[in-house]
């Protein structure tokens, strides 16, 4: 599953682009009822908070959530996850989109800093809370520090 984040205005535009892809792609990725892979797109929309490194800071967002479906007891085939997660996510670039924290994604920090007017902030108060990083993994490190 991935989700990403754009401002509201850019949305609609965001989403037509990742149908487009969507379609584009059929042929190659082979999902289908017979192989127990199915694609779900959902957009839904929130209103901006002040949270430093959240989604919805200082802008109305639209949101496109993309799950490949597999079945009840495994997830969608992984390489056409990789196929609409690797095109979902460079459309998403082209929009100023942010990603789900908590879900998969592949940005580094080069790619979340210039979408966060408070990610340098957030750093500071993270590094003043933690100065031995010991609450530090890979993931954030390669979000916050890590080119």
């Amino acid at each position: 599953e991935m989700e990403y984040f754009v401002p509201v205005e850019k949305s609609m535009a965001f989403f037509q682009e990742f149908r487009e892809f969507q379609e584009s792609v059929k042929e190659e990725i082979n999902c289908t009822e017979a192989t127990k892979c199915a694609l779900f797109t959902g957009m839904r929309y929130a209103k901006q908070d002040d949270i430093y490194l959240s989604p919805v800071f200082g802008r109305d967002i639209g949101v496109i959530s993309m799950i490949v479906l597999g079945t009840p007891t495994q997830s969608g085939p992984p390489d056409v996850v990789s196929v609409f997660d690797k095109g979902l996510e460079q459309i998403a670039k082209k929009y100023s989109g942010r990603p789900h924290w908590g879900k998969l994604h592949f940005a580094r920090r080069a790619d979340l800093e210039p979408l966060y007017p408070r990610f340098q902030d957030f750093k500071a108060v993270r590094e003043e809370l933690d100065p031995n990083g010991m609450f530090l993994n890979d993931y954030l490190w390669r979000v916050l520090y890590d080119e």
